[in-house]
């Protein structure tokens, strides 16, 4: 199996993000792999370890991890995206989730 690792530096643009990530699963799928896993935190990064992330967070099936889905169907390829997950409940942490 041909994978590949796609590296950028996220920020807390969501939206370059997203773009960052479409350009790569798209190079990824061109030359033949059959899985790309981008970073971590691919959907929102912020430098600052005390700023605020709730607002935000995603749901599972919120606009980030639902465009990664589309490109990973349209290109055939398996992909693996950090993003930081809503609470359930107020009062509880993000998660970073892990989802098969």
């Amino acid at each position: 199996m041909l994978t590949t690792v796609g590296q950028f530096n996220a920020t807390t643009d969501k939206a370059a993000n997203l773009e960052a990530a479409a350009a790569l699963i798209g190079q990824a799928a061109a030359q033949g792999s059959q899985l790309v896993v981008l970073p971590e935190n691919a959907m929102y990064s912020n430098p600052d370890p005390e700023a605020e992330i709730v607002p935000h967070t995603e749901r599972i099936d919120g606009p980030f991890a639902t465009a990664i889905g589309t490109l990973a169907r349209r290109h055939s390829i398996t992909v693996v995206a950090g993003m930081t997950e809503t609470p359930a409940a107020q009062g509880e942490r993000p998660s970073n989730p892990a989802r098969p």
